[in-house]
């Protein structure tokens, strides 16, 4: 966990919670920050699974807005140290409580192209922070490592960025905002849902599947040694 403080006490903090495999998405999430605290905005940096631990807590009365940045692993699964976010989202979802309702949140994913599960992460994470009362005050930002021109994602990420300093400057008011800026599937819909456990990981095939297969693969080898045996 890190915490990045200013000295303007009074103003609520932005809770930036990040999910990356390799670290290079908390690099970038810190370089927002260092620009972030230049202009006098406090954040609380939280790993996926650090937030989880505290996902009680994140509510309008500690944190004036949300932000995610994540990349996705392996077929679109959650990153290291980002599963059991997720896990909690999934779950009040599930419920059909609201838990985030009075917040703010907006996305920032990272991917390639190269996968066929581009953005899952980051567009799954969006979904359900909506599906749990937040507003989206920003359209998701989805970065592509495969394109050309790597100044082009720079200057997304900038833009992102300055957007969402500029939002938690005007200090507006949840309750009069009135509707989320764009729907979750802006700019793009595709996901592939995960089942997750409560650490994080997702979930194999029921156990009750995979008992008569194993019975008869051992029956058959058990059946295979006695005739082999005895012949």
């Amino acid at each position: 966990m890190c915490k990045l403080n200013n000295s303007n006490a009074s103003s609520k903090p932005i809770l930036m919670v990040y999910g990356t495999e390799m670290g290079s998405t908390k690099v970038e999430a810190k370089n927002i920050i260092e620009v972030w605290e230049k202009d006098n905005i406090s954040v609380e940096l939280l790993m996926g699974d650090d937030a989880a631990e505290v996902f009680d807590e994140i509510t309008p009365a500690k944190y004036r807005l949300v932000v995610v940045l994540t990349s996705s692993y392996g077929d679109g699964d959650p990153p290291s140290g980002y599963g059991k976010f997720l896990y909690k989202l999934y779950t009040a979802a599930k419920a059909g409580s609201t838990p985030l309702q009075g917040l703010e949140h907006t996305v920032l994913g990272f991917g390639s192209t190269g996968y066929y599960t581009f953005q899952n992460m980051p567009r799954l994470t969006d979904r359900l922070l909506g599906e749990l009362g937040s507003r989206r005050f920003l359209q998701r930002v989805e970065i592509d490592e495969m394109a050309m021109d790597l100044k082009t994602n720079e200057a997304e990420v900038q833009a992102w960025s300055t957007a969402v300093s500029d939002h938690y400057a005007k200090g507006s008011n949840v309750a009069t905002a009135g509707p989320p800026v764009c729907d979750w599937t802006a700019p793009e819909s595709e996901v592939f849902e995960k089942r997750l456990g409560p650490d994080g990981f997702e979930l194999g095939p029921e156990t009750s599947k995979l008992v008569a297969p194993v019975a008869a693969v051992a029956v058959a080898a058990a059946a295979f040694a006695y005739y082999h045996f005895y012949m």
